[in-house]
Parts: C-alpha cells; sequence; structure tokens
C-alpha cells in the first residue's frame, strides 16, 4: 500500500468582511494583497519565529520578486459574504535564497459553515535579504539562516523553474487601442512600509489608479473609458525588478492592450499595461499588468 504523500503545513483564518474591502463589482486587489502578506506573517509566527524577530534577531528579511492575483468566477460582491476564510502555505527554495507563498481565498455567508465559494488565489515569489543596518534595516541579497531554514519540512523544499519564472514575468502582447499615458506622483511614507520602501499592496493600487484616471482623458476612446472602470479585474500580475523608496518620484506609463481575438468587445479580454519607473534613474522599477474581463 502507497504511504500517503505528504503536503507542505498550512494556517487558515477568518476575517468578516467590511464595505472598505469591496468596489461595487469585486473584492479590491489591495485589499487581498494585504491579505497574503498578514497570511506569511502568520505561517511565519505559527512554523518560524514572528515576523518582527525574523528582522531583528536573525536579521533577514524578504523583498517581493513577483505576485500574481487571480480573481474566480463569479464574482464577489459585498452582499454576497459575511466571512473570508484565508488559507496559506510557505516554501522555501532549495538554495534557502527565496520563498514562495501560496493564498487561497473563501468566502462564507456564516463563519466556520458550507459551503464555501473560492474567490481568488494568489501566489508570491520573495527573495530573502540579509539586514546590514538594524536601524534603516537595510538590506543586501542573502539567504535564511540555517537555523530558520532547518525548520521547513523536506515537502516545503522546491527547486525554482527558471524556465517557467522567466515565462511567468514576461508581459503578454497584443494590438494597442491608445498611445501609451505616463502621468508621475511622489512615493509617500503612507505607501511605504516600516524601512520606508514601498509597499507592494499599495504599488498595485497605484497601478488601479493608473487604469481608471483614463475614465477621466477626455482623448481616451469612449469604449476604452468604459472598460477602464465597468470590468472587473480577472487577474494582476507585478513583477519587481528594483525598489524605490518614500519620496522618490513614481512616474506610471500605462498602455492598453486588445485581448486574443484583436478587439475590445463584451466577451474580449483587454490588458493594461503597467511601467513603474523614476525618472532620475534608468530602467523600470515594476513592470505590471491587470487582464480585465466582462462584467458578470
Amino acid at each position: 500500500m502507497p504511504m500517503p504523500t505528504a503536503t507542505p503545513r498550512e494556517i487558515t483564518f477568518e476575517v468578516p468582511t467590511n464595505p472598505t474591502q469591496f468596489g461595487p463589482d469585486q473584492l479590491r486587489p489591495r485589499f487581498l494583497l494585504g491579505l497574503s502578506m498578514s497570511a506569511l506573517s502568520q505561517w511565519f509566527a505559527a512554523y518560524l519565529v514572528p515576523h518582527s524577530r525574523m528582522l531583528h534577531d536573525h536579521l533577514t528579511g524578504c523583498v517581493i520578486g513577483m505576485v500574481r492575483l487571480d480573481s474566480h468566477l463569479p464574482d464577489l460582491r459585498f452582499c454576497d459574504a459575511d466571512w473570508l476564510m484565508v488559507t496559506a502555505r510557505v516554501e522555501a527554495s532549495d538554495s534557502a535564497t527565496y520563498l514562495r507563498l501560496s493564498v487561497d481565498i473563501h468566502a462564507r455567508l456564516q463563519a466556520g459553515t458550507g459551503p464555501a465559494l473560492q474567490v481568488a488565489t494568489i501566489r508570491t515569489d520573495l527573495r530573502l535579504l540579509t539586514v546590514v543596518d538594524s536601524q534603516s534595516l537595510t538590506g543586501v541579497p542573502g539567504t535564511l539562516p540555517a537555523s530558520l531554514f532547518a525548520l521547513f519540512r523536506p515537502e516545503e523544499i522546491y527547486r525554482p523553474d527558471r524556465k517557467a519564472q522567466v515565462l511567468a514575468a514576461k508581459p503578454p502582447e497584443g494590438k494597442e487601442l491608445l498611445e501609451p499615458v505616463s502621468w508621475q506622483t511622489p512615493l509617500c511614507r503612507s505607501h511605504c512600509e516600516v524601512a520606508d520602501q514601498w509597499l507592494y499592496s499599495e504599488l498595485v493600487e497605484l497601478l488601479t489608479q493608473s487604469r481608471e484616471r483614463l475614465f477621466l482623458r477626455d482623448t481616451t476612446p469612449p469604449e476604452v473609458a468604459r472598460i477602464a472602470v465597468g470590468r472587473p479585474v480577472r487577474s494582476v500580475t507585478a513583477v519587481f525588478r528594483r525598489a524605490m523608496y518614500a519620496f522618490e518620484t513614481c512616474r506610471i506609463t500605462t498602455r492598453v492592450l486588445t485581448g486574443t481575438n484583436g478587439g475590445a468587445g463584451e466577451g474580449e479580454p483587454v490588458i493594461f499595461q503597467h511601467s513603474v519607473d523614476d525618472p532620475a534613474r534608468p530602467g523600470a522599477c515594476v513592470t505590471a499588468w491587470e487582464t480585465v474581463g466582462a462584467t458578470t
């Protein structure tokens, strides 16, 4: 008789819903990404050490390399759920240089009862850092200390698939529906975490704003303007290439691309592709794209 296959350890917690978590059509991406960070810290506390102890006692931090958020149909609206159930697991690369966070979010009408409706999945790749200045929390690329790496079970160790990572980080292609549009905003401390480095959930919110700003432009074609604010987001992918810090200038350039069939009809996906950089420094800091679908 074959032995049962071991599975990575998980944590599960429930969160009551409230109106600030939702837009008109679905849960807000910024809120969902914030839930995933809470899930990461809860997993650390349950199976490694609390997040604060990892930073201050073990001089180890982590930054987001790539995140992918997928929203599931039917879209969840505020009246559809009383509770959200969050389940997460964390795995470490065999080199102890990366972590992989997997989060699944379900909705219930009453806590602890079924049936549960899956509403979102989030997959995040994190790069481990060694803290070199405990005051500023400045970090350099590093590895997980041996004492912490030893706490991962064999089934929680993975070997990164470099080819798959490259393909996942490649922006989609399509026919452009209008000329690229750019705008700038200072990166304020309200956009950042404890080390004055951008908070990835807040950055993704800026990308959402960049899409919605197209609705306010007189030169945006009416069909694109309607899509920018009138369709739910099916997925969000963000690839983080270089960090930005408080009070640097955040320039966001947005392109609008057709979906698979080359149109922008009600059944066609449309892609809002964003590039984030600092005008004072060459090269993109973040490349991201949102795929929107038909209203359900």
